[in-house]
């Protein structure tokens, strides 16, 4: 069973563009039309707009005045999301020597502009970078604004999600608390932006995995939202988002889709049905098919959002996030080559915008790793998976749920090549890590106990391998045991355990249980049924029933005989 790194879903919509206030002058009119063109997602179109209110500025204010600044600010907002970091590094920066010139050092404006540019240098994962920039940010606000002031509590908040960016949750949560106990304090329990910090920290605990604690301020969240801005307005759908998100992570299925067809409508009400938003909301609702195994049903809502994200920005981060989805459903449909294609085109779209070092890259990386191990194509496979494992040691540190998922697949990764020696320690060491805290019942937990219980098995080694495949099979069933390839495999390693300890009537309708489900789910002709389809006929061979076993073998030839669909 694989964890493949969970795609960023946006558990918050895109934030609307930061425009800063300026003096009125000509260019007032093309403000406006750039901000409609960037709510819209239309960066293209707005960028040019902006930059004739910047030439607008530097001509009637002058190219060091503070208004031309906050064009030059505006700007840089526009290509940091378009992903033409460079572009907008520079205009910040152009910003900020402006405003510290004009202004002084630790004018409020500084404290913006800084903050901007912290957040573009964590859009990039360049987190050493950002926090400083942060901090000065946060110790300007202290100074000139005092330490309850709202915008004190935004440059907090702006540090809590940096922290949950590097994998430093209790760093994290302290920060985000303090940023609620100054907005709950200096703007009430009930306003939007408080609702906002309510909304990161419910994030934050679902990472954690506390889904309860994530629930409870979700909920608030969206209840603030419901009634200071309506059922239809689109902060109120990252809300539901958000919810939604939480239901698919704790395989609640029936109430996330409903949740996500909710936010779906409100999004492309308010934004249209090609903009960044929507695409983002259908990939959310594509998830929930393909976790369920659903992925017919998947397909096309990735193609749409593909559609919405080509036309926006094919070489944008967004983009491959996309990609990975659906590639992953094109793998599941056997469709390999096609798949290895979008996987590919991912990593490349990723290591022009992050570096070959990143977190981001990681995943990749590990998305084209297993699709290479589901071939069996361990020569390819095996370097990629070792080097998602040390980026992500080195990122996000030894002992993180992110470490446990890439030690797992490695193990898998010798697993599969017999090498059993090699794996046990790995996923022996991933197992420690979700049993650390609150995370042994975590979904993830049962791959790599059936991964682990399966090494175990194949060493003769049942007394310590049962357990493991039981209590697997507990969590799954706990998640409602859906239907999906997951379930077969965990429902295949645990049959062959009582096949191997001549369990063969605990054993038979375990098989014939997971090739239905294969049969449903990756198709009648697929690699899986296949897999599904020996395994029963070795049972029926060894119980001595060659007629049973006879006709599986011949459909299972015939499928690895067919020529793999394109």
């Amino acid at each position: 069973m694989k964890i493949r790194l969970p795609r960023t879903l946006a558990a918050a919509l895109l934030i609307p563009l930061s425009l800063l206030a300026a003096e009125p002058d000509d260019a007032d009119k093309l403000i406006a039309q750039c901000m409609k063109l960037s709510q819209l997602g239309k960066l293209d179109e707005a960028i040019p707009l902006a930059e004739q209110i910047l030439k607008i500025r530097e001509e009637k204010l002058g190219p060091e005045a503070a208004g031309t600044a906050v064009a030059a600010n505006n700007l840089a907002e526009l290509y940091r999301h378009k992903a033409d970091y460079a572009h907008a590094e520079a205009l910040y920066q152009r910003a900020l020597a402006i405003w510290e010139k004009t202004l002084g050092p630790e004018h409020p404006n500084m404290a913006a502009g800084l903050n901007n540019l912290g957040l573009l240098y964590a859009n990039q994962g360049a987190y050493a970078k950002a926090e400083p920039i942060y901090q000065r940010a946060l110790k300007i606000r202290e100074k000139a604004l005092g330490a309850d002031h709202p915008d004190t509590g935004a440059s907090v908040a702006a540090l809590a999600a940096l922290y949950y960016s590097t994998g430093e949750y209790p760093k994290s949560e302290s920060y985000y608390l303090r940023a609620l106990k100054i907005q709950e304090k200096a703007l009430g329990r009930d306003n939007v932006r408080t609702a906002n910090t309510l909304s990161n920290l419910g994030a934050l605990y679902m990472q954690m995995d506390d889904y309860a604690k994530a629930e409870s301020l979700f909920e608030r969240s969206l209840d603030i939202r419901q009634k200071a801005l309506g059922e239809n307005h689109p902060d109120t759908a990252t809300s539901l988002n958000n919810l939604a998100a939480l239901y698919r992570n704790e395989g609640k299925y029936a109430k996330a889709e409903p949740l996500f067809q909710r936010c779906l409508k409100v999004i492309e009400a308010t934004y249209g049905p090609n903009h960044p938003h929507t695409a983002i909301t259908l990939e959310n609702i594509a998830s929930v098919y393909e976790k369920q195994g659903a992925y017919a049903k998947a397909l096309p809502i990735y193609e749409r959002a593909m559609t919405i994200h080509e036309a926006i920005g094919p070489a944008h981060p967004d983009t491959a996030r996309c990609l990975d989805g659906y590639a992953t459903v094109c793998d599941r449909l056997n469709q390999p080559a096609k798949a290895e294609a979008l996987f590919q085109r991912a990593m490349d779209i990723r290591e022009k915008a992050f570096g070959p070092d990143h977190m981001q890259m990681a995943a990749s990386l590990a998305f084209l790793g297993l699709h290479f191990l589901d071939l069996r194509d361990f020569t390819k496979a095996q370097p990629l998976i070792e080097r998602a494992v040390k980026i992500t040691e080195k990122s996000s540190g030894p002992d993180t749920l992110a470490t446990a998922t890439m030690l797992n697949n490695l193990g898998l990764l010798y697993d599969k090549q017999q090498e059993y020696g090699k794996a046990e320690p790995l996923l022996e060491r991933a197992l420690k890590i979700y049993d650390k805290g609150k995370n042994s019942d975590q979904p993830d937990a049962a791959h790599v106990l059936c991964n682990l219980g399966n090494v175990y098995r194949e060493k003769a080694e049942y007394a310590k391998a049962e357990p493991l495949l039981v209590r697997a099979r507990k969590l799954n069933e706990k998640r409602g045991a859906p239907e999906t390839d997951d379930t077969a495999s965990l429902l295949l390693h645990l049959a062959e355990l009582y096949r191997d300890t001549a369990r063969y009537t605990l054993a038979e309708p375990l098989y014939q249980q997971a090739l239905a489900i294969r049969e449903k789910v990756l198709g009648p002709e697929s690699r899986g049924t296949a897999e599904c389809l020996d395994s029963l006929a070795a049972l029926y061979t060894t119980m001595g029933k060659p007629k049973k076993a006879e006709p599986l073998t011949q459909r299972a030839q015939k499928i690895r005989e067919k020529p793999k669909t394109e």
